[in-house]
């Protein structure tokens, strides 16, 4: 699956899309043995399909992402980059929001792949930072 990334105006996409794929957990999960771009953690997070009108709000990006195949895109989780810094990790269920977490662009790829995989909530990694942004300090 591939986890659709949105992005606001206001971020440089492939800056922010650089700085998820530059995670340590790649790396990890590589083990060493292959490089990170042949990992199939590179492609996790990608840019969503253009559909002609730029996305605003996480409503705006789940109603699109709602209207995306699947496969190959996930239908659990997205990524809406409205911040350089940080990004809202929405978690989706039948097409509804069920919750969000703020994000830093190196954790992304963790908590994403184990949201879309249903092997963690995105409450278990709220519980590990509180009201703060997630970083899982890589």
């Amino acid at each position: 699956m591939t986890v659709p990334l949105y992005v606001q105006a206001n971020v440089d996409g492939a800056v922010l899309l650089q700085s998820i794929r530059a995670s340590e957990y790649v790396r990890e999960v590589a083990s060493g043995e292959d490089a990170p771009q042949d990992s199939a953690l590179w492609t996790l997070v990608d840019h969503a399909p253009a559909h002609g009108q730029p996305v605003v709000g996480s409503q705006a990006a789940v109603e699109h992402a709602a209207r995306l195949d699947s496969p190959p895109w996930s239908k659990r989780v997205l990524v809406l980059a409205d911040e350089q810094d940080s990004v809202l990790l929405v978690a989706l269920e039948k097409e509804k929001i069920v919750d969000t977490l703020r994000v830093v662009p190196r954790s992304v790829l963790e908590v994403v792949a184990n949201v879309d995989a249903g092997t963690r909530r995105l409450a278990q990694y709220r519980a590990l930072c509180g009201t703060d942004v997630y970083d899982a300090g890589q």
